[in-house]
């Protein structure tokens, strides 16, 4: 699940509220097998929709989105 929360002077879940998340979103997760070294985020436009993709070590994960 991939929270968007207010609070931008924070890290990690240490000091989380919930209360000021703005929106929750279910992700899709694959595993890959390769590794990604750095932290990427994607936009993509895999058919008529859009997917925003986050890849870290070995793990895709992805939202789709539909406008």
């Amino acid at each position: 699940m991939l929270i968007l929360n207010k609070e931008t002077d924070t890290w990690g879940s240490f000091k989380y509220d919930n209360t000021k998340d703005v929106a929750r979103m279910n992700a899709v997760i694959e595993e890959l097998p390769t590794i990604s070294e750095s932290f990427s985020i994607i936009f993509d436009k895999p058919g008529k929709g859009y997917e925003l993709q986050f890849y870290r070590n070995n793990v895709k994960a992805l939202i789709p989105i539909t406008l």
